[in-house]
C-alpha cells in the first residue's frame, strides 16, 4: 500500500516543476522556493518509496483504501507550497491572509484536486500567477483523477484496474490494456482543454484568463483568477464558458463512441437524454423561480447559474447570497444529481438517478408480477440481465443513502461551528463541498471557524471518491485487526 501510495506522489512533484517559469514572474522569490521544495519532497519521498518490495496481488478493499490515502495526501501536497508561500510572503499579501494557517492551504489544495471550487481567497486576482496557475492545474489533473494519469505514465499493470475503478471510475475500452483508456481519455480532455481555451479568448477573455478558466471548466472545478467569478465578464463570454461546463459533463465514453467509433453521442445514450432533460427543466424552473423572488435574475445568468450547478462547475454570474430559499434548493438539487458517469463531474450521477428513479420501479413492478409477464431492464438501448440491473439498484440505493448521512452530519457540524449562519445557506455549502461543485452564499471564507473548514474539507474529500473508498480506508485497521484474529 505505502509502495502504491509513492507512485502517485510523482504526480504532484512533476506539477510543482510545471509552476516554476511562473516564479520568474514574481517580484520575490517566495514562490520558486515554495515550489522547488514542494517538487523537492514529492519526488524524493516516491522515489524512496519505490524501495518498497511490491505485492503483486491487491485486493480490492485495500486498492480502495489505498487512493482513497491518496487523495487525502494530494490535498496536504497541493496545499503545500501555498502554505510555505504565505510564510515567505509579506505579511499584508493575498496569499499571507489566505494561506497562512496549513489548515487554509489544505482546504484550498483539497478544493483543487477534488475539482471542487470552493476556495478561501476573497482576491483571487491579487494572487501570485504561480499560485493562480497551481490553483487551476490541480483542478485540471483532478478532474480526470490522479490514478488515470498514474496509469498513463506509470503503472500500466492490469490488475490495477481496482485502483481504477475505486477513483470512481468503470469504463474501458473492450479488448483493449488500461493504459490504452487511460491514453484515450486524457487525448480526449487535453483537446477540449485546447477549444476551451481558444474559444474563451476568441470571445473576449484574455489569454491568462482564457487558459485558467479554460481549464477549470472542461474539468468543471470552478477556481477562477477573478474575484467576482463570472459576474462582470462579457456576456459572450459567459455563454462560451457555458458551453464547455456542458461539455464537461459528458462522459469520455460517449466522446470516445463519437471521435473514435463514429456513434453518436444521443444514439442509446440514456445519460445524455436525460441531461438534456435536467438542463431544460431545471433551467426552466430556476428561471422561474428566479423571476418572481424579490431579487430578480436576469434569464441568462439564471441558466448559467443551474448549468454551473448541475455540471458541477461552480463558476458564479450573480452573488447567492441574496437568492431565496426555492432557487436555493433548486441549485441544491443540480449540485447532488450531478453529471453523467465517467466525466469529471461530481454528485450522485445521472446514471444512478436513472436505475433509482426509472428502473427501480420497473423492479417492484416485476415483483408483483408472474414470471412469465415480467419486463426487461434497459440502460442505453440494450437490455440488462436481472441480477445486474438489481445490483445496479442496489448499489445506487447505497451511494444516496452514504450521501443523506455525510451530508447530513456535515450540516449539523457546520451548525454547531457556525450557529449565527442561515441553516439554508450551510446545507447549500455542505451540498457543494460534497458534489465537489464550488458554488458559495458567502460562507466560505478564510475566516470560518476551523472546524467549519475542516468540516467542508472532508465532505470535499468523501464526495470526490464517491464516499465508499473513503469508507474503506476509515475502516481498514479494524479489517486487519479481523484478518490477524484469523487462526
Amino acid at each position: 500500500m505505502i509502495r502504491q501510495v509513492g507512485h502517485f506522489l510523482f504526480a504532484p512533484g512533476v506539477m510543482a516543476l510545471t509552476a516554476l517559469p511562473y516564479c520568474l514572474f514574481e517580484e520575490n522569490n517566495a514562490t520558486f522556493t515554495a515550489f522547488a521544495a514542494t517538487a523537492a519532497i514529492c519526488l524524493t519521498v516516491a522515489a524512496l518509496l519505490q524501495l518498497i518490495p511490491a505485492r503483486k496481488n491487491q485486493k480490492t478493499y485495500t486498492a480502495m483504501a489505498t487512493v482513497a490515502l491518496v487523495w487525502l495526501l494530494m490535498g496536504v501536497v497541493c496545499g503545500l507550497p501555498l502554505y510555505l508561500t504565505a510564510q515567505l510572503s509579506p505579511a499584508g499579501s493575498e496569499a499571507a491572509r489566505t494561506y497562512g494557517t496549513f489548515i487554509n492551504a489544505f482546504f484550498e489544495g483539497m478544493s483543487g484536486v477534488t475539482s471542487c471550487g470552493l476556495t478561501l481567497s476573497a482576491r483571487p486576482d491579487l494572487l501570485p500567477s504561480a499560485i493562480q496557475w497551481w490553483r487551476s492545474l490541480c483542478e485540471w489533473v483532478g478532474g480526470v483523477g490522479v490514478v488515470v494519469l498514474m496509469l498513463l505514465l506509470i503503472e500500466p499493470a492490469e490488475h490495477n484496474y481496482t485502483f481504477y475503478r475505486a477513483e470512481a471510475r468503470q469504463w474501458r475500452l473492450k479488448q483493449t490494456s488500461l493504459r490504452h483508456t487511460a491514453g484515450r481519455i486524457w487525448t480526449i480532455f487535453a483537446g477540449l482543454t485546447v477549444l476551451s481555451v481558444i474559444a474563451l479568448h476568441s470571445t473576449g477573455a484574455p489569454w491568462w484568463e482564457a487558459v485558467n478558466h479554460g481549464m477549470t471548466a472542461i474539468a468543471t472545478g470552478g477556481f477562477t483568477i477573478r474575484a467576482d467569478s463570472f459576474q462582470q465578464v462579457e456576456a459572450a463570454v459567459r455563454f462560451c464558458a457555458m458551453l464547455f461546463m456542458v461539455l464537461g459533463v459528458v462522459s469520455f465514453r460517449s466522446y470516445s463512441r463519437l471521435l473514435y467509433d463514429r456513434v453518436p453521442p444521443w444514439r442509446h445514450a440514456t445519460q445524455i437524454r436525460w441531461l438534456a432533460a435536467l438542463l431544460l427543466a431545471g433551467g426552466a424552473a430556476v428561471v422561474a423561480v428566479t423571476r418572481i423572488e424579490p431579487h430578480e435574475v436576469p434569464i441568462e445568468r439564471a441558466l448559467f447559474q443551474w448549468v454551473s450547478a448541475l455540471g458541477t462547475c461552480g463558476f458564479s454570474a450573480v452573488d447567492l447570497s441574496g437568492w431565496g430559499p426555492a432557487a436555493l434548493v433548486l441549485l441544491m438539487l443540480g449540485m447532488i444529481v450531478g453529471g453523467a458517469s465517467g466525466s469529471t463531474t461530481g454528485g450522485i450521477k445521472i446514471a444512478r438517478v436513472v436505475w433509482l428513479c426509472k428502473n427501480s420501479v420497473k423492479h417492484l413492478q416485476n415483483r408483483m408480477r408472474d414470471s412469465d409477464t415480467l419486463e426487461s431492464y434497459r440502460f442505453n438501448g440494450q437490455s440488462v440481465s436481472s441480477q445486474e440491473a438489481i445490483k445496479r439498484i442496489r448499489y445506487a440505493a447505497l451511494l444516496a443513502g452514504l450521501w443523506v448521512v455525510a451530508l447530513t452530519t456535515g450540516w449539523l457540524v457546520m451548525l454547531l461551528a457556525l450557529p449565527r449562519a442561515t441553516p439554508v445557506h450551510l446545507l447549500f455549502e455542505c451540498a457543494s463541498a460534497l458534489g465537489s461543485v464550488g458554488l458559495s452564499t458567502g460562507i466560505t471564507e478564510a475566516q470560518m471557524p476551523a472546524a467549519a473548514k475542516l468540516c467542508l474539507t472532508m465532505l470535499m474529500w468523501l464526495g470526490r471518491l464517491e464516499i465508499i473508498s473513503a469508507v474503506m480506508l476509515l475502516t481498514l485497521p479494524i479489517t486487519a485487526l479481523r484478518r490477524a484474529k484469523r487462526p
